[in-house]
């Protein structure tokens, strides 16, 4: 299951993954920020909180994610990694590398100051 809140009027997504992420959590997620998106040009920041990355329950929750993905990242200007998993460096390097949004890495418990960078517009 995935967690999500969208602070609209910071422009701030916050996605807290509990457990296997599943197709479905992508279709519910698409909806809110499509509707966000049809009257904003962007996201200001995504805020991905979670101790350890739970996976994917399915190959059918992967190819959702990775169409999410693909579907949104341009309208996205940064990324914050929550998280206390190694796996969130390696991500930041490779998937840096497909997408335009800065990504940065915070420990599972610097969600304040993840968040606070995100809203920064001259921090990088």
């Amino acid at each position: 299951m995935l967690k999500f809140e969208l602070i609209v009027s910071k422009g701030i997504l916050v996605l807290a993954p509990e457990h296997a992420l599943q197709a479905a959590d992508f279709v519910a997620l698409s909806s809110v920020l499509n509707d966000y998106l049809s009257t904003h040009d962007t996201l200001k920041g995504v805020l991905i909180h979670t101790k350890k990355f739970p996976g994917w329950h399915d190959f059918a929750g992967l190819m959702a994610h990775m169409q999410f993905v693909r579907a949104h990242h341009r309208f996205v200007e940064k990324i914050a990694l929550a998280t206390d998993t190694i796996v969130a460096d390696v991500a930041r390097v490779t998937v840096g590398r497909f997408i335009h949004a800065k990504i940065k890495h915070f420990q599972y418990a610097d969600d304040e100051p993840a968040l606070h960078w995100l809203e920064d517009h001259t921090a990088s």
